[in-house]
């Protein structure tokens, strides 16, 4: 279960990364100097995005946001957090011997509202 649970969270990242990015391009659309800003801090050192951050304002090419992007990435993390909710959920029922309720609508909207609250923090 924690190896499920270290998959779905890992997994969810990387979306999440990608949404953030592209909120960010819609916020930063035109404005050079929070650009450049950006490209000096600590988000320029994260691993895939990082260096096209900091090439963005070299080769003249700003960042921009893309609603495409922005759907894939909350879709995909979303998805992704509520698997590792429902591994989480899973694996708390074994550890107190609780039965697993009966798949569902309830049982799916728990999961969304769990993953909206732990997103929001």
């Amino acid at each position: 279960m924690a190896a499920l649970i270290a998959y779905y969270g890992f997994f969810s990242l990387f979306p999440a990364i990608l949404a953030f990015v592209t909120i960010l391009g819609f916020l930063l659309e035109g404005n050079s100097f929070s650009s450049r800003d950006l490209a000096d801090s600590v988000l320029a050192q994260l691993p895939i995005i990082g260096d096209q951050i900091q090439n963005s304002n070299s080769v003249g090419d700003p960042l921009t946001g893309s609603a495409i992007a922005l759907g894939i990435g909350l879709g995909t993390s979303l998805w992704a957090g509520l698997g590792a909710m429902q591994a989480v959920q899973d694996a708390m029922n074994g550890v107190w011997d609780v039965e697993r309720a009966s798949p569902g609508c309830s049982y799916e909207f728990g999961g969304v509202g769990r993953v909206s609250a732990e997103s929001a923090l």
